[in-house]
């Protein structure tokens, strides 16, 4: 057609410079939006903020019969529900929530050990160091936050 005359080469420094702009751009967006679902998740595993509790009231409740502990800064009640996931193909309405001291892959004896007591160190490598997976989903079993005296 002979209608472009005279074309330059963009410099490869200049093509560069653009791809790995759009590219940031592409992260920037995706990095936002992880963030944002982190929030949403967060929320579903907050501690109303009057939730705060001395070992005296842990003791207490724990002599009435709870299954509390405290991991971190944090009162955990091993008898709240879990909602389960899909498993190995099982669609997630044929599963069940289940008290998290009975779906305990170590057993519930293992937890009843430290009913009333802190389990921090043996969370965390003491009996068995846990994996991302088990620190996030102890976050859905706090019900309090420990107020040291």
């Amino acid at each position: 057609l002979g209608m472009a005359k005279n074309l330059v080469r963009t410099p490869d420094h200049i093509i560069e410079h653009n791809f790995f702009g759009v590219r940031k751009d592409q992260s920037k967006r995706i990095y936002d939006d992880a963030v944002r679902r982190l929030d949403v998740i967060a929320t579903k595993t907050a501690v109303p903020d009057d939730a705060i509790w001395t070992w005296k009231e842990i003791s207490r409740r724990c002599e009435a019969g709870a299954k509390l502990m405290v991991m971190g800064k944090y009162v955990i009640d091993i008898e709240k529900k879990l909602p389960l996931g899909s498993i190995s193909g099982q669609h997630s309405s044929k599963l069940t929530a289940a008290p998290w001291c009975d779906a305990h892959p170590g057993g519930r004896k293992i937890l009843e050990m430290y009913v009333g007591k802190d389990a921090t160190e043996a969370f965390n490598g003491g009996v068995y160091k846990h994996s991302k997976g088990a620190h996030n989903m102890v976050a859905h079993l706090r019900v309090a936050v420990l107020k040291r005296e």
